[in-house]
Order: structure tokens, then sequence, then C-alpha cells
């Protein structure tokens, strides 16, 4: 086999790649096309495990049956997880290998391997998704102390010994080999965190916005993951956060919802929220702390359970009818996307199905005798990998202080050798 790093994105090689590489594994076997549609098919089957997973979480915080089945529809309603899942992101592999970790440790009687499986799924879950780390490190701390605690109040720091290196151990291990690749592959073994031999990665200095707009975010949480629309934040959570919140100050709920493992996870969700705001103000984006969005929802799924089963006869109907209307929207979503991907792949190869696509079949073209490609788009992987090889990007521009603005722009394109420009 063969790595190779995709020009002006060799960085994000640096990064766990172990939800990745199925993607060039197809792509190898299957081409591009049929390649990258099947790698998003995979992700489809991969990332529908999030809700077994979820609902796992809700028999060991002792759920109902209907508050385990409004937690997962409230997850499927969120379009934060229905984009990446018809878009086929990664992130939904690391979220369902943290809530793992979280099932893992809410066990009715924890077991040497089950901090062991535990330490395992969280540290493929931060290696797999960097951003993870200062959000759902607090969340699944908090669960870990709570599983230690409940078993042992009376010895807690004595208890906690052997589960925290066990725990740690098998965290470690995902770590460990992403090191390993990076001091093979970079001669970096600390990258993406600490760079010995270049600058400082800038992967922990995120700025999105200006700070008036930021402060709005802010400003405006939680709302702003249920209606907020800025540029690249992909998805919101679900709209039943915004209709059910006013549950949460019925204190005679409250009163029949007082499972600790409940409260527990729920409230670890929102230190993860909290941490991740107080150091990232300005990243508004679900699929950065996915697991920890989703961990609140149990507590309003469990809120709304009892408030169906002490409501009259009409606000059970009038409950039904609110789940019902925000449902009918992900099932057109999933009708929609379902149809879309499949009349892609009914067009393969004879129909390159996106102008991406097209552009990329163009710049592969047998009569020119050194195709040379300027990309300034976001993606590259469409492009064969003798193009790649050659390819000039954004980055390369700025290195050799060319402005597409430019006077000599054109003639400094033809001096490169460039045949294609996308």
């Amino acid at each position: 086999g063969e790595f190779r790093l995709l020009p002006d994105y060799e960085h994000f090689a640096q990064i766990g790649l172990g939800t990745e590489m199925h993607y060039a594994a197809l792509i190898a076997l299957a081409g591009n096309e049929y390649g990258l549609l099947a790698g998003r098919v995979f992700i489809w089957l991969l990332g529908s495990t999030v809700l077994p997973i979820a609902y796992a979480i809700g028999s060991r915080v002792e759920l109902s049956t209907l508050a385990k089945l409004m937690f997962v529809c409230m997850i499927v309603t969120s379009t934060a997880y229905t984009l990446l899942l018809w878009d086929g992101k990664t992130e939904l592999v690391a979220t369902a290998t943290a809530l793992l970790a979280i099932v893992m440790l809410l066990s009715r009687t924890p077991q040497k391997y089950d901090y062991c499986v535990s330490g395992l799924a969280f540290g493929l879950a931060l290696t797999s998704k960097l951003s993870f780390i200062p959000s759902f490190t607090i969340s699944i701390a908090c669960v870990a102390f709570y599983s230690v605690y409940r078993f042992n109040k009376a010895s807690f720091f004595k208890a906690l010994g052997a589960p925290f290196v066990r725990f740690s151990i098998f965290t470690l291990i995902p770590f460990a080999l992403l090191s390993f690749k990076n001091a093979v592959v970079f001669g970096e073994p600390f990258a993406p965190y600490l760079l010995m031999h270049g600058s400082s990665s800038s992967i922990f200095v995120q700025d999105w916005y200006s700070p008036e707009n930021t402060r709005f975010i802010v400003a405006t949480y939680p709302l702003a993951l249920v209606f907020g629309q800025y540029p690249v934040q992909h998805g919101n959570i679900t709209p039943f956060v915004a209709a059910l919140l006013p549950l949460l100050f019925l204190r005679r709920l409250w009163a029949m919802a007082k499972q600790k493992e409940l409260i527990v996870v729920g409230v670890s969700g929102i230190f993860g929220v909290a941490v991740w705001v107080f150091f990232f103000p300005s990243v508004l984006a679900p699929r950065y702390i996915l697991p920890c969005l989703i961990l609140p929802l149990v507590i309003l799924s469990a809120l709304f359970s009892k408030f169906f089963e002490q409501s009259t006869a009409f606000g059970r109907v009038l409950a039904e009818v609110l789940v019902l209307f925000v449902m009918s929207f992900f099932v057109v979503n999933a009708g929609m996307s379902l149809r879309m991907n499949w009349y892609q792949l009914s067009q393969l190869p004879d129909y390159a199905y996106h102008p991406i696509w097209r552009v990329a079949r163009y710049a592969d073209d047998p009569q020119v005798a050194e195709p040379r490609v300027l990309n300034l788009m976001y993606y590259s992987a469409m492009y064969q990998p003798w193009l790649m090889a050659s390819m000039l990007t954004a980055g390369d521009l700025s290195l050799k202080g060319i402005t597409a603005f430019s006077t000599e722009f054109w003639p400094q394109m033809y001096a490169c050798g460039v045949t294609h420009i996308s």
C-alpha cells in the first residue's frame, strides 16, 4: 500500500485516520465515483449505531420505554445528526464510540473490562475527532467518577485507583498508535498538538466570527444550536429542545424524574458544552461536540415521558401531534436523501452527477501531455493521483506571491504549466 498526502491538506493527515481510511480503500477498489458513494453508505451503517447506543444509555439511566423512544426521536430529528449521516461524515463514528464509552461506565455492576472497554472507546473517539478532547473529556470524567462513587461512597478515593488506571491505560492505546503514525510519516510524534520541527499547530486557535457576532451567539445558547443558521454550522439540534425547555421549570415533573444516573449523564453533557463555549465561543458547529449535545437530551426525554403520563387526554393528543409534526420533517428529509443517492448510483459511471466530478474528468484528458490543475475548491479527492501530485492550490499561490486579481495572473499560470482551473 501507499500513504499519499493530498496537496494543501497534509496537516489533516496528522489526525487519527481510523474512521477515514475506508474511503481510501473503497476508492482504490471501485474508483472515485463508486468508491466515494460506497464510503458514504458505509457511514450510514456505522452512523446509525448511534441510535441503539443512545437507546442503551436510556436503559442504563432507567428511562421508560416512551422516554427511550423519545430520546432516539430527538436525535433523528436533529439535522446535526442527519446531515452528517447523509453526507457520510466520519464524525458519527467518533460519536458512536464516545456514547459507547458512556454506556460501559453505566453498567449495573461494573466489572474490570467495563472500564477497559470504556477507556478504549474514549481514546478512539478522541483520536477520531480531536474537538471532542476539551468537551467530552469533562463529560466522561463526570460519569466515570460517579460510576465509582455510587458503589463506594465511604471509600471513594481508595476505590478510584484501579478503575482509573485501567481506564487510562486503554485510553492511551489509540493515542500511542496515532503518535507512532505521525512519527513515521511526519517525524512529529506529538502532532497535531505539539510540533517539534515546525511552527506550533493552530488547531486549538479557532476564531470563526467577529467579537460582536460571537457575543450574540454565546448569549443565545442553547437556542443558537436549535435555530442558528451560521456559515459552516452544518445542522442544528432537534427543535424538541425549544419545545420541551419549559418542562425544566415544572417541579412536579422533576420530583418524578430524579434518578441520579439520569441527572449525572444529562448534566455531564451540559458541562461539556459549557467548557466548549468557554474555550471556543466563536466556533458554532454541533458536529464538534455532538456527544455532549446528545447527553442532555435524556433529561428532556424523561420530563416529556412524565408530562405525557400525567397529562389529560387533550394534553396527550397535543404531545402526539407535536412529535408527529417534527418527525414528518425527518421522514421527508430521509426520503429525499435516499432518492438523491439512489439516482446518483443509477447514473454512474456514464454521468458525472456533480459539476465537481465533471471538472475532474475534463482535467483527466489523455490529449494533454502534462496536465496540471489549479484547484481553488475545498475538495480534491475526485482527482486522479497523478493530477494531485502536480496540483497547485491556494496555499501554493500564496507561497509564490501570486494573487488572482493581479494583471500577471494568467501569464503566471501559463508559466506554472496550469492547464485546468477548478
